[in-house]
């Protein structure tokens, strides 16, 4: 039996088959049936791109994504089709959450989007967010999302496209109804950067036939014991690209407050570890901690191939092994990308405990541990060029080119704002 060819190279075939790009070159855009795409591989999985990086190379290195625009079609074209999240990069103070003391529905035990949504409903978070304590769970699933018309911006001239959508199917995680409002939630249990406009967009057009109330849409993104919620405003509700950022939520389950003076007593007891270590494990180039602590929670559950963790991340064999990589360098994963036993009692510890394991763990590595110095005596994380001079004069780092140490300074930039992002309010 011949095995079935993956995404990337299934749509290497199409585009070939069907002469997309030279279409695209000629009329700005190509459209695609189902049934077409259902020559290679179920079109429904061939379609669904959360992330920009996601898209196969041959959508990326010529700028294309992809959008349903009915039951049984697509339109392929160089629109612009996702939204930096960057949660990431902001200071929104974290909040503790309320746990409802529930039998069957666990805070540390929260593995699906449903289950996430379900906990937030029931600590009370969407009443303080919806400004309402009478908050109706109204829409859920698959739905078809009704005939409408959009603009979306483009990545080449002409800069605009209008997109006709008629009946495509649409899948609404959660929709919560007030007296006055009515919001829309998009939610990932697992960290993403992006926003995939239409996963937001098209539900707001169909809720839009169902009531004259506000419609509030939300992204939802659970990770590592926090909820990341990002509420925007639909500026234009005929233009596919008119969101933006209204307000930032972050609530932690992890109710034991942390503090600069916390991270100043870790920092002072810990004893930074020899150099030579780490001598076979690669600095890491992994900017998304969260994305690496996931990463390791799911290895915990069972071993995973590389080329599973590359269909878990989402990127490409190169990320895989800067992320695995990264969990080597925090001692959590060893060098054949399973679990050690730091990284076991990691995953079995309480929410706290997690936190002041990996904090400790990255305190006490090389380069790591001087930059932790500079965060809990300024009480602020040093700029991108401050890491990036230090790692010039630094015995081990120093070796690296520029662009190499420009993205590892990226690194440890982001991973020490982690560190400040774990305080709470």
């Amino acid at each position: 039996m011949n095995k079935p060819l993956s995404i990337n190279d299934s749509w290497q075939l199409l585009f070939e088959r069907h002469a997309i790009l030279d279409h695209v070159a000629q009329y700005g855009s190509f459209e695609i049936s189902a049934r077409q795409i259902n020559t290679v591989r179920e079109a429904r999985l061939m379609a669904k791109f959360d992330e920009s990086h996601n898209l196969p190379p041959i959508f990326r290195s010529h700028n294309l994504t992809i959008l349903p625009i009915s039951r049984g079609s697509y339109t392929i074209g160089p629109y612009t089709t996702f939204q930096a999240l960057d949660y990431a990069n902001h200071d929104t103070p974290l909040q503790p959450i309320r746990i409802p003391q529930l039998d069957t529905l666990q805070s540390h035990d929260l593995h699906s989007e449903a289950e996430a949504l379900l906990f937030l409903r029931n600590s009370g978070v969407w009443a303080e967010i919806c400004g309402d304590t009478h908050v109706y769970s109204t829409l859920q699933g698959r739905r078809a999302s009704g005939h409408f018309q959009f603009t979306i911006a483009r990545t080449t001239p002409p800069r605009h496209a209008t997109i006709t959508v008629d009946n495509a199917q649409i899948e609404i995680d959660a929709g919560y109804e007030t007296s006055t409002q009515v919001f829309l939630c998009e939610a990932k249990n697992r960290p993403v950067s992006e926003l995939n406009i239409r996963q937001l967009y098209y539900p707001y057009r169909f809720a839009q036939t169902l009531t004259p109330k506000p419609i509030i849409p939300l992204s939802v993104i659970y990770s590592n014991y926090t909820f990341f919620i990002t509420r925007f405003t639909v500026n234009d509700p005929h233009d596919f690209n008119s969101l933006t950022v209204s307000t930032r939520y972050a609530y932690t389950i992890d109710t034991t407050p942390l503090t600069f003076a916390d991270l100043a007593q870790i920092w002072h007891q810990t004893q930074p570890a020899q150099a030579s270590t780490f001598v076979d494990i690669p600095f890491p180039q992994a900017d998304n901690l969260l994305l690496v602590i996931d990463l390791v929670k799911k290895i915990a559950r069972a071993p995973l191939t590389t080329s599973e963790i590359t269909e878990f991340l989402g990127y490409d064999k190169r990320q895989t092994d800067y992320y695995a990589n990264a969990g080597r360098w925090l001692g959590l994963l060893d060098a054949h990308k399973q679990i050690t036993p730091s990284g076991t009692q990691f995953v079995r510890a309480t929410p706290h405990h997690q936190k002041i394991q990996l904090i400790t763990a990255l305190f006490t590595t090389p380069f790591f541990y001087a930059m932790a110095g500079f965060l809990v005596t300024q009480q602020a994380v040093p700029t991108k060029d401050f890491i990036f001079t230090q790692m010039q004069s630094h015995p081990q780092l120093g070796a690296y080119n520029h662009t190499t140490q420009r993205r590892r300074a990226t690194t440890v930039y982001a991973w020490l704002r982690w560190v400040t992002q774990q305080l709470h309010v």
